[in-house]
């Protein structure tokens, strides 16, 4: 499955950011933790 992704930046505080890397892992990046977390909040946004 391919998708045509939108390149952005934040900034997060580096407490947030540590607790990211220590959830990514091999097929689980920060980048798609992000991304996972924006389509949960614009699900929540519809309702």
């Amino acid at each position: 499955m391919s998708k045509n992704l939108k390149r952005i930046s934040v900034s997060v505080d580096e407490d947030e950011y540590e607790q990211l890397k220590d959830l990514s892992k091999a097929g689980l990046s920060i980048g798609f933790l992000i991304r996972e977390a924006i389509h949960d909040f614009l699900d929540k946004t519809k309702k």
